[in-house]
């Protein structure tokens, strides 16, 4: 039917813009976005171009979530050299924000066992 071809040609063309920007090396909350726009049109999850770009948004966002871990742990690092006392419960606070960081990803397909998600 003419609707149901309309509608597979636009999924296709959503899934191929969302590996588009996977490729061009934009960020996990924007491909996140292109992915959504992708599967409400009706798309297959399993579509290639989506598979591929679920790939690299899962990459990006275990990166991020890997980068933001090692900054608290600079800036931990700084206050310690400098001689300043972390308050108190802070770093409790940091590793709470890191774990939840961490199962959100896990949550948004990252696999647990990503070595990224490890450290």
């Amino acid at each position: 039917d003419r609707f149901g071809s309309a509608a597979e040609v636009a999924g296709t063309w959503w899934a191929k813009a969302c590996l588009d920007e996977a490729e061009k090396g934009h960020g996990h909350a924007a491909l996140r976005r292109l992915f959504d726009v992708a599967l409400g049109t009706g798309v297959d999850e399993d579509h290639p171009f989506l598979s591929r770009a679920r790939k690299i948004i899962n990459d990006r966002l275990a990166e991020r979530v890997l980068k933001e871990a090692e900054d608290r742990q600079r800036t931990d690092q700084k206050a310690e050299e400098r001689g300043t006392p972390p308050k108190a419960g802070q770093a409790s606070t940091m590793g709470d924000k890191i774990e939840a960081e961490v199962f959100a990803a896990v949550a948004e397909g990252v696999p647990e066992s990503d070595p990224r998600l490890q450290k």
